[in-house]
This record gives C-alpha cells, sequence and structure tokens, in this order.
C-alpha cells in the first residue's frame, strides 16, 4: 500500500480528514497525522511516504517549506496542499513547486477523491518509468556480457591468443605484454588468462611471465606456448567439457522433455563396479609435469 502522511495544524480537521474516505480503497495507509510541517518532515525520513498532504499555513513549519524538504529527499513524491479560500493565490503560486494540486476548505470528500487519484497516477508513472529502466540497464548488462564474450573468443579464434588454441575446446582468453619502468631495460611481463568452455566456464588459466629469460622478453609467444602446453594436459585430467560434448549435450535436452518424469524406480542397493579400463577416472597419484609444460619447442 502506498503510504500518506497529513500535516494539518486543525486537529478536529485532522480527524475529518482521517475519517472522510476509505484510504484502503484507493490502496492508500494513513502512516503519519501531524499538527505542524516540522514534526512531518522528522518522521517522513523514517517512513518515507509515497504521498503528503499538508496544510499551507501552519506553526514551526508551514506546507510550502514542508514542500520545498519532501522535493529534495524524495524527488517523486506527490504533495497536495490545503487551503482556505482567502490563501487561494498563495496556494496556486506554490504550485512552482510542482505540487500536484490543492484542496479549498471546507474539505469535501470528492475533493479528496479527486485528488487522490492524480496522485496514484503519478506514482503509477514513476513505477512504470522505474520498471523501463530496470528493464533497460538488464538489456544493456546482458548487452555488455555478450560483447565481452565474444571478444575474448575473438582473442582465441583469430587474435593474440591464437597460438594458445588447444584443439577440441571452446576458449575465451586476453593476453596481456606490460614494460616495465624504466623502459631502457628493455624488461617484460607477459600475460595470458583464459576460461573454457564459453558457456558455463568449468576452469580459469592464469598465466603470468616475469622477465623471461630470453634476450626478447616481449615475445608473446612465450607466455602462450606455455598456457597451451598447461591446457592440453589439464583440460582433459580435469575433464573440461569439449565442444563435440557441448553439442551432443544441447542436441539431448532439445529432444527430450523430463516435466513430467518421476525418478522413483531405482534400485538402491546398487554397488558402482565400473572399472574404468580406459584410464578416464582421476589419479590421485598424478603429477604434473611442470618442467615439461615450461619447456616448449614450437616457438617461432
Amino acid at each position: 500500500m502506498f503510504k500518506l502522511m497529513i500535516a494539518e495544524d486543525n486537529p478536529y480537521q485532522l480527524d475529518e480528514i482521517a475519517d472522510i474516505i476509505d484510504w484502503e480503497d484507493y490502496d492508500i495507509s494513513l502512516s503519519g497525522m501531524f499538527t505542524n510541517g516540522k514534526d512531518l518532515i522528522k518522521n517522513a525520513m523514517l517512513e518515507q511516504p509515497d504521498i503528503v498532504l499538508t496544510d499551507i499555513s501552519m506553526p514551526i513549519m508551514g506546507g510550502i517549506e514542508v514542500a520545498e524538504r519532501i522535493r529534495s529527499m524524495f524527488p517523486h513524491v506527490p504533495v497536495i496542499f490545503m487551503s482556505s479560500y482567502s490563501e487561494f493565490e498563495y496556494a496556486k503560486a506554490a504550485l512552482d513547486l510542482d505540487v500536484i494540486g490543492y484542496i479549498l476548505k471546507p474539505i469535501q470528500r470528492e475533493q479528496i477523491k479527486e485528488v487522490m487519484q492524480l496522485a496514484l497516477t503519478k506514482l503509477q508513472e514513476v513505477q512504470r518509468q522505474k520498471i523501463e529502466k530496470e528493464v533497460q540497464i538488464h538489456e544493456t548488462d546482458e548487452l555488455r556480457a555478450f560483447a565481452l564474450k565474444t571478444y575474448l573468443q575473438a582473442v582465441m579464434q583469430y587474435g593474440t591468443g591464437k597460438r594458445a588454441q588447444v584443439e577440441g575446446y571452446d576458449i575465451g582468453a586476453k593476453t596481456g605484454t606490460a614494460q616495465k619502468l624504466p623502459r631502457k631495460d628493455g624488461k617484460y611481463l607477459l600475460s595470458y588468462i583464459g576460461y573454457a568452455p564459453q558457456e558455463n566456464p568449468e576452469v580459469v588459466i592464469y598465466v603470468v611471465i616475469d622477465e623471461a629469460n630470453v634476450d626478447a622478453q616481449d615475445n608473446s609467444s612465450l607466455v602462450l606456448e606455455l598456457a597451451k602446453n598447461i591446457m592440453s594436459e589439464a583440460f582433459p585430467y580435469l575433464g573440461i567439457t569439449t565442444i563435440e560434448e557441448t553439442g551432443e549435450s544441447q542436441t539431448q535436452q532439445s529432444g527430450q522433455s523430463f516435466e513430467d518424469t518421476e525418478y522413483s524406480d531405482y534400485d538402491q542397493d546398487y554397488t558402482d563396479d565400473y572399472s574404468n579400463e580406459d584410464g578416464s577416472y582421476v589419479d590421485e597419484n598424478y603429477k604434473p609435469d611442470l618442467d615439461s609444460w615450461a619447456t616448449s619447442s614450437n616457438i617461432d
């Protein structure tokens, strides 16, 4: 429900306003009733009202100042003025504060209904704009993510990371060649960061060579070949999904529906005695050959 705060220095009129209509019919709840604007503003900081209905002439703080402060705190909150006939021109001038309307005293039920409907219309429009903005932000984020993924994939397919491509895997990556200061020393740091597969990545690899022990330290092939050696051996060992497996999985998903399947028929006494003859299990005693990874004979 929308929260309504009211400020009216006449307590009898304040009670009349509270009972003049059934606020719940308009999806509105009375979250605060005050006899001066200062108390309303103090409580507004905590309650964060959706609509403010305020008298113009009140002690301590009048409606004009209330409208100014509400506008600064909650720019989209509709403010409605109440005034007597003698204050009509004063109320009209106050509309420059973007007050959505005013009610002339003595207050009539139809006046309240009409101006509250205006307030609700404005709030609904604000909510609609907020939703549209959130949708646009979401769509923009998706486009950025797609563009980034496409770029990282292109780095491996025909960009600076092409020489690190491992056949059978859909890899995205970024390479880096950074010259260290002072530049005259010719010292470089080479880097490669990649992930696989493109959709739902299962592994990330980050390789850095700091001042390679060669004459031309800016040769990116050094880090690319090292990264390729690591991935070529590590990906099969880790069971990283291949391009072929990705295609098979998508085919299975598109050809079968499991919405109404019940999985109650299974053997509780089943024992896995698979022999793993092809050696595709994880070997706990496996030790990677780091010296082999760090040695490349394929550098052009």
